[in-house]
């Protein structure tokens, strides 16, 4: 991935890394990525869930955490969803 090249030393652009990743540099770059894709998917799932558990339409679900729990309130979750892709994109 794009991490991954960086790490390398490689242009995000290029076809193939500078040279191979260590195991601890491979973890780094999944850790990262896991946190990337946390970011964008955290507070999606958040109003996934919460829909369902309320019963409120999405509009209405967005209003009743922003209200409760103020913008902050959306990345409720993110260390452990990061993690958790992190862990699956080893």
């Amino acid at each position: 991935g794009t991490l991954q090249k960086v790490i390398s030393g490689a242009s995000p652009f290029s076809a193939k890394l500078k040279r191979e990743l260590t195991t601890a540099e491979e973890l780094l770059a999944s850790l990262g990525a896991g946190l990337v894709c946390a970011t964008i998917l955290s507070p999606v799932d958040l109003l996934t869930i919460q829909q369902q558990r309320l019963g409120l339409d999405l509009m209405d679900c967005f209003n009743y955490i922003l209200q409760e729990c103020g913008p902050t309130g959306f990345l409720r979750g993110i260390v452990a969803m990061g993690i958790r892709e992190g862990i699956y994109s080893v």
